[in-house]
């Protein structure tokens, strides 16, 4: 609860660059549960998916695989993962996979797979973040 509460305020109050730590243990649910960012914000219905793929024909590796109601997102798997967990076209992978995870997806509600390795930190304190949350709330 309280790291789900933290995560709310920092991608909210847009404060800081979350921290990540950690290695890939190779689950590869990353590549069948993963949002897309397109620069603005996630990607939530497949016309967005579709305008995305237009600007970034790398894309089109990504399946739409669900869109959660509640959430707002849509969620994507990768048509070259392998059973073994691994890309079959690593060398050509798009940026997204290079990166990842990327710490400003985070500010955008991404989250990380349960079954992941990396970990997520704020930059600051979960008290900074809140003080300045209700402070910037405050001079509106």
């Amino acid at each position: 609860m309280i790291k789900q509460l933290l995560r709310l305020i920092t991608a909210r109050s847009g404060v800081n660059v979350p921290i990540i730590t950690g290695t890939c243990n190779q689950c590869g649910v990353c590549c069948r549960n993963l949002t897309l960012y397109d620069g603005k914000s996630l990607i939530r219905d497949h016309a967005d998916f579709e305008a995305l793929c237009r600007k970034r024909p790398d894309y089109q590796r990504f399946r739409l695989s669900r869109i959660d109601e509640v959430e707002q997102i849509a969620y994507f798997h990768c048509t070259q993962l392998g059973e073994d967990n691994r890309c079959r076209d690593y060398e050509n992978r798009p940026r997204i996979c290079r990166i990842y995870p990327n710490p400003q997806m985070f500010r955008h509600g991404a989250r990380l797979p349960a079954e992941c390795s990396y970990e997520i930190a704020p930059e600051s304190s979960f008290d900074a973040i809140l003080t300045q949350t209700i402070k910037k709330r405050r001079d509106k």
